[in-house]
């Protein structure tokens, strides 16, 4: 009987064991798998925040149903009307970290890409025929303004249901420029 007995502790033993080794394996992979989607956060939100100068404060909005014109005032400088279109307008804006000490030395860059609602997604050298506009606005006599971005490479990639990638990579002649590259993640949703 003692033998039973020992014989049925060793297989309760080995039972308990192998259910306790099953839920180990199962708790490693579903950790795993939770690391797995962190990683990809990780990956998105360091992309989505590449563009930004670390010598500042960056911000990205999505303007729907939105017109974008670019006018000129009466002595020929060049500024935007946002009204109520059919377009989706995408506005970057860097404002470099300045002293509060120091008069007149605010510094921000906008940069805004006027996208058709129906089909963001594109792929273009030929920036001249899209409407992509750099604002530079500084106390810098002469070289403040918005001005037109015909020198370029401009995609926008669809990754999953919401997100799209886009890389933006641009030269103005008119004014010197900070922000050159915008790679940015965003969502979008029709």
């Amino acid at each position: 009987m003692n033998n039973k007995k020992k014989h049925s502790n060793f297989r309760n033993n080995n039972r308990l064991k192998m259910k306790c080794l099953a839920v180990f394996l199962v708790l490693c992979c579903l950790l795993g798998c939770k690391a797995k989607n962190n990683l990809a956060e990780k990956t998105l939100n360091s992309v989505d925040k590449y563009w930004c100068p670390e010598d500042g404060v960056c911000s990205f909005e999505v303007l729907k149903e939105r017109r974008l014109e670019l006018k000129y005032d009466e002595f020929g400088m060049p500024y935007l009307n946002i009204n109520n279109g059919n377009r989706t307008i995408l506005k970057f804006e860097y404002k470099k970290t300045t002293s509060p000490n120091l008069a007149d030395s605010n510094y921000r860059e906008e940069v805004f890409i006027v996208l058709n609602t129906n089909n963001i997604e594109i792929e273009t050298s030929n920036l001249k025929s899209e409407q992509i506009i750099f604002g530079r606005w500084c106390f810098c006599k002469g070289q403040a303004g918005n001005f037109k971005v015909s020198q370029g490479n401009l995609s926008i990639k669809k990754l999953n249901d919401t997100d799209y990638l886009l890389n933006l990579s641009f030269k103005v002649d008119e004014v010197p420029q900070i922000i050159t590259e915008i790679n940015h993640i965003f969502k979008w949703s029709s």
